[in-house]
């Protein structure tokens, strides 16, 4: 009787097992057809295909003065002026070590 009682605990788990691999495959299928829904639904503006709405853009895109800060265009950062850029640094000419290393050690006899 003990393995009868174990096989069917076996049994009941290896169920158990199926069922939720099963669910989860069903549910990764259910996302993957909502996604899809919604990225054809994207695609298609107002019964335009997606070439026509993406060449309406770059045209807009064309005959608008394109600023080339999009953060600032947001108001999320300020616009840059022409004073405000840093020069590009040069190296310093006494340096005559690399500083992103540990110095040599001389060897030790």
């Amino acid at each position: 009787m003990p393995q009868t009682e174990l096989r069917r605990a076996q049994r009941t788990e290896s169920l158990k097992r199926a069922q939720v691999g099963i669910t989860g495959l069903v549910g990764v299928v259910l996302v993957i057809a909502l996604v899809n829904i919604v990225v054809e639904n994207v695609r298609v503006d107002a019964g335009q295909p997606v070439a026509a709405v993406a060449m309406n853009g770059a045209i807009d895109d064309l005959n608008a003065d394109a600023s080339r800060e999009p953060l600032a265009e947001l108001g999320v950062a300020p616009a840059a002026t022409p004073e405000s850029v840093v020069p590009d640094l040069q190296p310093d000419p006494k340096l005559h070590e690399r500083m992103d290393r540990a110095p040599a050690r001389p060897a030790t006899p």
